[in-house]
């Protein structure tokens, strides 16, 4: 079997020296939901990150963790399958220190050693059900979902609308919409995607250019292939991008490598209720439910701008993980 290598991002937003750093080149904008301090906060879960991998996804050849020079005081280095790789290594020095996660995934592919094949995780993704490499690739293929979506502005203010805009531009530049659906017209339309995907994308046939794709908030398949072509399309706006420090409506996002892949047929149908996204919230029962039962494979705990009891909250995760993941992992010390 191929090895495929896992990529995680990780932020402490309690170092000291980071935050000066942020707040150094941070403009400062009142309710600027893009930048909020809840986007870096730490909810102390990453171990049980590490310990699904390892229950969950024992296949996985090297784990690449990327942060900006921090680690986690309880990470054992040491162990053979994990990589430190600090933004220095792998982002050009005109573009640092960066606090846009969209540059930091722009150059994930000049990580040495990496793999052809990986999977990049966001440190909120965890893997809690028992997974197979064939569940993210097979062959040189990813799996993954596919449905035509709707691009809308959001109410308040997300720039996130408006760089998945930028990325479907570069789509419908260099693909025909049609050429593309004639060529692979029933890896388009399956019964994995689900009802409301087949749906979205029947009522989009018109058009004669994508509106949009389907862009699932779990953890994402590369390859190294599609991401030089990524930047093989848009070298000049990733450069101009990479200026950003922080996330802008100019923003390209690695969702573009995703959607090259499914436009070009290089990619195998999978089941939509793989993984899931939940947002916390003022009620986190389903959240913790899901954790408990197992229900995904992949859950994305995302954190929203709606208040929560942070403290309260984060204490009640760690007993849902701990009641599914309670074994210590090799990576911890």
């Amino acid at each position: 079997m191929e090895k495929i290598d896992f990529v995680v991002l990780w932020v402490d937003g309690n170092d000291s020296e980071w935050l000066e750093q942020k707040n150094k080149y941070m403009e400062r904008k009142t309710n600027d939901i893009n930048n909020m301090d809840n986007r870096f906060r730490d909810w102390e879960l990453l171990k049980y990150w590490f310990r699904g991998i390892e229950k969950n996804a024992p296949w996985v050849n090297r784990i690449h963790f990327v942060t900006y020079g921090h680690l986690p005081s309880w990470l054992d280095t040491t162990n053979p399958k994990l990589n430190i790789v600090n933004h220095k290594d792998i982002i050009p020095e005109e573009y640092l220190p960066t606090f846009n996660s969209n540059v930091i995934q722009f150059y994930l592919h000049r990580i040495p050693g990496l793999t052809e094949k990986f999977v990049m995780f966001d440190d909120d993704q965890f893997i809690i059900k028992d997974t197979k490499a064939t569940d993210f690739f097979v062959g040189d293929k990813i799996c993954d979902v596919y449905g035509e979506n709707i691009i809308y502005p959001s109410k308040i203010g997300d720039v996130y609308p408006h760089t998945l805009l930028n990325n479907m531009q570069c789509i419908n530049q260099y693909y025909s919409k049609r050429q593309v659906y004639k060529k692979n017209f029933f890896k388009y339309f399956n019964p994995k995607y689900g009802i409301a995907n087949n749906f979205r994308s029947l009522c989009l046939l018109p058009w004669s250019n994508f509106n949009g794709i389907y862009s699932p908030h779990i953890c994402q398949t590369y390859t190294k292939k599609y991401y030089e072509l990524f930047w093989k399309y848009c070298k000049e706006q990733l450069e101009e991008c990479s200026k950003n420090r922080f996330r802008k409506r100019s923003d390209y996002t690695t969702f573009l490598i995703r959607y090259l892949e499914l436009v070009e047929g290089n990619f195998v149908p999978r089941k939509e209720s793989f993984g899931k996204r939940l947002e916390l919230g003022e009620n986190n029962s389903k959240i913790y439910e899901a954790i408990k039962k197992q229900k995904y494979h992949v859950l994305c705990i995302n954190d929203s701008n709606i208040k929560v009891d942070f403290k309260t909250t984060k204490e009640e995760l760690k007993k849902c993980f701990e009641k599914i993941l309670p074994e210590k992992s090799s990576f911890e010390k």
